[in-house]
């Protein structure tokens, strides 16, 4: 059975769509079209909605305030 080599995979995307290798594992490539788009056209998408979708909450099951 084939697999798919993500290691692979991420440094050929790196390499043909972003130009660069990013340090580390910690930068995405959905991170990278996040600042092209900023650059770009000078805006950015607000994380308060997804926040919302998310219903993020802590180790104990608690949703911190804002995040309601």
């Amino acid at each position: 059975m084939d697999g798919i080599c993500l290691r692979e995979a991420r440094g050929d995307v790196d390499k043909k769509y972003v130009g660069f290798v990013p340090n580390g594992s910690a930068v995405k490539p959905v991170h990278i079209a996040g600042g092209s788009l900023r650059c770009i056209y000078g805006k950015y998408n607000k994380t308060k909605r997804i926040k919302r979708m998310a219903l993020v909450s802590d180790s104990k099951g608690n949703v911190p305030s804002g995040n309601g």
